[in-house]
């Protein structure tokens, strides 16, 4: 019975509290109160939450006595199962408030969201951030970035240290954040102009399609503490600036504005757990993603991506190697769409330090790594990262990637600068594949290049 009482302590946790309407923003205690007024479908989905937690306490029963390490990974996975009954009848009652999922999100690739991802990778480092006092803004700025990402102080309850504090507290994760929330609310297909592009984020949700595993309540507190930082961030970055060739629109032909100046979204609302304070990180967020954001990260004619974004969220990020493979996969995806040709081919090539220093690893940073007393560690760590995208599939093992690839002589003494300036043959594997092809394809055929003066003006693209 104790570990049953656990399964429903956790169940009762998820209970919440809305800021607009504490009844809607309460699955689990509407499912009971529409049982007891005699709703069969409450009564249904209310039976099959119970069913679950009551297996899992006979299946624990009937097994050798498990640590307790063991046995709430067990109840987690079992508290999820009921949640998503209870919830499958909850969002037939609610259809306005429905909490949004997905198995699978891109790697947005375009300027504007380049900006804001290494802004945020940077954020733990402090490198290209600067604070200016007398405009009370802290900014983010890095050479041959056409977009800047701007903080500024807000309201009186807030002064540069609390600017410094949450830009300080971002860091590589919160860029698989910022991909999985905008898959959610904007997936990559055009929106009627009569839609929003928001909804309910579950912030659990959130932590696990990014690879932050929860193994106690405890340890799920502090994911949720981490992604709601990076919402809270993300709602208070400007990000300003244009890209910086002209697209235009395939059936008017007129140029389509690219600019930006705005955050990235706002959130609305949240969805509390009962008894906690204010102090403790929301479980559900209601977030309403930017018009010109949603416009870029949507339309045919702008939208930037590559896919696979969950298979490089899924790698741990806790030790370098793995910190390190989840970086170097999205800076490749970023290169990979712009040169997809040169990608296929071999031709394309990128200097290791490029593909470190694009979205900064949260573990393991290279520059201190490389200063030690053991700098080999950083080799080992590039290594292992390598050979983790290679066996997901997200790395071909041809070029600098192949097991049997001989490595650059490189001098016995002050060999560190020599290694980060290696460019190196990385190709897209058996899963990115299709997607890098689709790209080449889409470039049309490859027009030779002219050794004449340039005549007339650039047409559109």
């Amino acid at each position: 019975m104790r570990h049953a009482q656990i399964a429903c302590d956790l169940l009762n946790h998820w209970s919440v509290s809305s800021e607009d309407d504490a009844g809607s923003g309460n699955p689990w205690a509407a499912c009971i109160e529409g049982a007891s007024d005699g709703q069969e479908e409450a009564a249904h989905a209310l039976s099959e939450a119970v069913a679950i937690l009551v297996g899992v306490q006979q299946e624990i029963e009937d097994q050798p006595p498990l640590d307790g390490d063991k046995v709430e990974p067990i109840l987690e996975q079992a508290t999820r199962n009921a949640k998503q009954a209870v919830l499958k009848w909850w969002r037939s009652q609610h259809p306005g408030a429905v909490i949004e999922q997905a198995e699978e999100y891109g790697v947005v690739t375009s300027q504007e969201m380049h900006a804001l991802l290494a802004a945020m990778a940077d954020g733990k480092s402090g490198v290209d951030w600067t604070t200016d006092k007398q405009a009370q803004t802290r900014t983010w700025e890095r050479s041959k970035v056409n977009h800047l990402v701007q903080l500024a102080i807000q309201d009186d309850h807030r002064n540069l240290k609390h600017l410094e504090q949450i830009t300080a507290a971002q860091d590589a994760d919160g860029v698989f954040a910022v991909l999985y929330i905008c898959r959610l609310l904007a997936p990559p297909a055009p929106l009627s102009a009569r839609v929003r592009a928001a909804g309910w984020i579950d912030l659990d949700d959130v932590a696990e399609r990014i690879g932050l595993q929860a193994r106690n309540a405890e340890q799920r507190e502090q994911n949720r503490q981490r992604v709601w930082g990076y919402i809270q961030f993300l709602a208070m970055a400007q990000v300003k600036g244009q890209r910086s060739i002209p697209y235009y629109d395939r059936q008017t032909r007129k140029e389509i504005t690219t600019r930006i100046d705005s955050p990235i979204w706002r959130w609305m609302g949240t969805q509390r757990e009962l008894g906690v304070g204010d102090d403790a990180a929301p479980i559900c967020v209601e977030i309403v993603l930017a018009k010109e954001w949603a416009d870029l990260l949507t339309s045919p004619d702008t939208a930037q991506y590559l896919p696979l974004g969950e298979l490089l969220g899924s790698i741990p990020p806790n030790q370098p190697h793995g910190s390190w493979a989840r970086v170097i996969g999205a800076a490749l995806a970023g290169r990979w769409r712009r040169n997809p040709r040169e990608a296929l081919d071999g031709s394309l090539r990128m200097p290791r330090k490029e593909l470190l220093d694009t979205f900064r690893p949260k573990e393991g940073d290279y520059i201190e790594l490389l200063g030690s007393r053991n700098p080999i560690r950083a080799r080992q760590y590039w290594d292992q990262a390598i050979a983790t995208l290679v066996k997901l599939e997200f790395l071909a093992p041809v070029g600098d990637a192949a097991p049997s690839a001989k490595q650059s002589s490189l001098p016995r003494k002050g060999w560190q600068a020599a290694w980060l300036r290696q460019s190196l043959d990385l190709r897209p594997g058996k899963k990115m594949l299709p997607a890098v092809e689709a790209c080449a394809k889409n470039l049309g055929p490859k027009r030779p290049r002219s050794l004449g003066p340039k005549k007339g003006k650039r047409g559109p693209r």
